[in-house]
Formats: structure tokens, C-alpha cells, sequence
């Protein structure tokens, strides 16, 4: 499952900075590109008059990926606030593998903390862990009722969403298949510009409903140090080979 191997990387990758800088630079280093990443794939979800329908929407993604969620709105005095339950945990086995008792603060905490730096005015936390013998994950996430309106930026087209989650799996196998072989940051684990690929890539296949041809430069980033990352071309004639997205 490419999820798992996803999640070996991550899960290796955090050891061995641990062991090389300590828990804290580690934790740092690893969450590098993370709230960049999560604006991409949240932003249109979280722009919708409440979080319940954003999460609803985002079932689909979870689905696509090979997780089990559902969401239940408990929005009450003036919070918007959803639960995310996950019937299924896919790192539980992995993260023994690389030392680790449980995947909690390695997978889950970071992406809670990511969503938090990418949406400040999101507040998320941790209410259940299968890793501690709950028969769930939940996840409760709130913010003020109305904060969507400061969003409108993020307006999203119609049936984005939906379009997201089908093109998702494939768009995730190609930055793989772009990223083999690529030096690594040192801070996130990932090829030098896996983020910026993802979250161009994914924006052009929703917003053209095909893959690209041709040769594409990626935009310039920043580092944590808000230092500028160059730009690169991607050759997506050689990159798609053998890929198309489903109908």
C-alpha cells in the first residue's frame, strides 16, 4: 500500500533526525513544507460555510487513500467544531519497525500541528487512539462559527472536491516516481521540491482534468529560513508515462 510506504519513509526518516539532532529539531525539521502542503489540499475544504462540510467532502480523499472515516458535527455557543473518527489505522505494525511504540506523535501530531500552522484559527486534538485501545481515532478540530468568511480567497470550484479525491492516488504515485533518486531535504525527508510538485500538480489535473504535456517549471519556495528555493522544470511527457487518471 503506498500509504504504508509513505509512512516507513516518514518513520525512518524521523529517527534517524532524532538521533543525529534531538526530539525537538527533529520534530521541526520533519514538519519543513508540511503547513505549505496541507493549504493545498485543506484550504478549499476548510472555505465552506462550516467545518462538517468540509470534512464530509474530505471523506472521499481519506477513502481513496485507503483509511475508513466518517464526521460528525458537534458545532454548539458560537464554535464550529467537527469530529473526525478513523475506523482504520494503517500504521500501527509500521512503526514498530522503526522503533516506535505507537505512530501518534509521528504521523497524527504532526499533522495536527501542520493544519494548526497552515490555519491558525483552527484549533485540532487528539480525543482517542486505537494505538492506546480505543476501538477509534477521533479527532476533534473547532473554530469560531463564521471564520470560513475570512476565507473566501479559497473559494472553490464546483466539484472540486470530488476531483480531488479521485485524482489524488495518482497524482501522489507520479511526485513518487519524480522524487526517486532526488537528493533529500534534510529538514522534511523528501525529495527537494516533493511539496511544490504535489501541490502544482494537483491543482493543474482538478483545474484541467488531464495530466500535463510538456515541460513545466515549478515556482520558487522558501526554506524555513525564508531563503528562496530555485524553480525546476519537470518533463511530464517522460513523467506520466504509463499514467492517466480515472474517468
Amino acid at each position: 500500500m503506498q500509504l504504508t510506504e509513505a509512512a516507513r519513509k516518514k518513520f525512518s526518516r524521523y529517527r534517524e533526525l532524532t538521533e543525529e539532532f534531538g526530539e525537538e529539531q527533529a520534530w521541526e525539521k520533519m514538519l519543513e513544507g508540511f503547513p505549505e502542503l496541507q493549504k493545498q489540499l485543506m484550504g478549499p475544504l476548510l472555505s465552506l460555510p462550516t467545518l462538517i462540510e468540509g470534512f464530509r467532502k474530505a471523506i472521499p480523499l481519506f477513502n481513496a487513500i485507503g483509511m475508513e472515516m466518517d464526521a460528525v458535527d458537534i458545532s454548539n455557543r458560537g464554535i464550529d467544531s467537527v469530529l473526525e473518527i478513523q475506523k482504520f489505522c494503517p500504521y500501527l505494525e509500521v512503526c514498530r519497525e522503526y522503533g516506535f511504540e505507537t505512530p501518534c506523535h509521528v504521523i497524527c501530531e504532526m499533522d495536527i500541528e501542520a493544519s494548526h500552522r497552515a490555519f491558525p484559527e483552527m484549533k485540532g486534538e487528539i480525543l482517542c487512539r486505537q494505538a492506546f485501545g480505543s476501538p477509534v481515532c477521533i479527532f476533534k478540530y473547532e473554530r469560531p462559527a463564521g471564520e470560513q468568511d475570512k476565507m473566501q480567497s479559497l473559494k472553490t470550484q464546483p466539484g472540486r472536491e470530488e476531483l480531488m479525491a479521485r485524482y489524488l492516488p495518482v497524482v501522489l504515485a507520479l511526485v513518487e516516481r519524480w522524487a526517486a533518486g532526488r537528493p533529500v531535504n534534510e529538514h522534511s525527508g523528501k525529495a527537494v521540491g516533493y511539496y511544490r510538485l504535489t501541490g502544482w500538480l494537483l491543482d493543474y489535473v482538478v483545474q484541467h482534468r488531464m495530466l500535463p504535456e510538456g515541460v513545466h517549471v515549478m515556482p520558487e519556495g522558501q526554506d524555513r529560513s525564508n531563503r528562496v528555493e530555485p524553480s525546476f522544470p519537470v518533463d511530464f511527457d517522460e513523467l506520466t508515462g504509463g499514467f492517466s487518471l480515472p474517468d
